[in-house]
């Protein structure tokens, strides 16, 4: 999954609310900010359900479900 940052001036984070290790990609999670413009991709490998947020901006909230052979968000 790829998440990009669209805004202009502001960076984000992609931050689990429980942390959450997929046993082939490791640590769910971007590491520190997105800039504006750039992308962060994680790949799942086994059924998880990830809730998250953007630590400076808390209000700005997913969730995704990733189930066998699709992913839906």
């Amino acid at each position: 999954m790829i998440w990009k940052n669209t805004s202009d001036s502001a960076s984000h984070t992609v931050t689990p609310d429980k942390p959450f290790k997929d046993l082939y990609s490791g640590d769910f999670g971007s590491n520190g900010v997105i800039p504006p413009g750039k992308t962060y991709q994680f790949l799942f490998t086994q059924e998880a359900q990830i809730k998250y947020h953007c630590d400076p901006h808390p209000w700005m909230r997913g969730e995704i479900d990733v189930v066998h052979g699709a992913l839906t968000s």
